[in-house]
């Protein structure tokens, strides 16, 4: 990934396809994407809200050479479905060298460690993109369908949910983060009527998927899936976090209606 004054560039190398996402500025909400787990920008997120009470110390261990130093953080809101998170740092910058979550199960839900380190400033050439030779190049798009709908879609999600306010600012449109307690990770998004329809038959053929009054629900490990009932035009209210599924079937009631999606003129 290259992200320049364009845009942003993409390479598969699989399949030998380049793309160039329109998203500058970079989208307040998107879908996942495979850097997100470099373990600094996975540190970023799993610590951005920790207190010095929550973390302590871990031996320091050998990692890609050079020596790290370890935290913990104590997850304190029993809502959520990890215990701790684990992370190994260069002292000097900061760097997050190796990153672990766990998950009160005791198994570990995500890991992600360098393998090689070079601390130099790279030389533009190394930071350049240019496609390679017979590279299929689609097009140009938003490339996220979460930031576009978020950009052209007129769904609002609830400031809050269980009294916790959403974090960013401006709020957007159709998806957001909401914390529901300060480290409890979980969020809704609205799902159009058409949507919904393609993701209701893949929840309810899902393992140990389950439906009642309050929708669809799944848990995948960590992960707690809540699809609430249908409301305007169909239209519903997908609900993702790590966070217990009680605690998200909770939340369902003080939902209000997810209107279709509308796009403005």
């Amino acid at each position: 990934m290259h992200r320049g004054t364009a845009g942003t560039w993409t390479w598969d190398y699989e399949s030998n396809t380049t793309e160039l996402a329109i998203d500058v500025p970079p989208p307040v909400v998107r879908v996942p994407r495979a850097d997100d787990l470099v373990p600094a920008n996975l540190a970023r997120r799993l610590l951005g809200h920790a207190t010095a009470q929550q973390v302590t110390r871990l031996p320091s261990e050998r990692i890609a050479g050079r020596s790290a130093a370890g935290l913990r953080m104590k997850v304190s809101d029993k809502r959520s479905t990890v215990d701790h998170i684990d992370v190994w740092a260069l002292p000097d910058s900061g760097l997050p060298m190796r990153v672990s979550a766990h998950g009160k199960d005791g198994t570990t839900v995500v890991s992600s460690t360098l393998l090689d380190v070079d601390l130099q400033r790279p030389p533009a050439s190394v930071t350049a993109f240019a496609a390679p030779a017979g590279s299929q190049f689609p097009g140009t798009g938003f490339g996220d369908i979460v930031s576009a709908i978020n950009q052209f879609g007129d769904v609002r999600p609830p400031a809050s949910i269980g009294g916790t306010a959403r974090q960013h600012r401006p709020a957007p449109r159709c998806g957001g983060r909401l914390r529901l307690g300060r480290d409890a990770g979980g969020g809704p998004a609205a799902l159009s009527a058409r949507l919904a329809g393609t993701v209701v038959p893949a929840l309810r053929s899902a393992p140990g998927a389950v439906e009642d009054a309050r929708g669809i629900a799944l848990a995948q490990g960590p992960i707690s899936v809540q699809l609430s009932p249908p409301t305007g035009f169909g239209a519903r209210w997908l609900l993702v976090g790590t966070v217990t599924g009680a605690t998200l079937k909770a939340a369902v009631p003080s939902l209000p209606p997810a209107q279709d999606l509308r796009f403005r003129r």
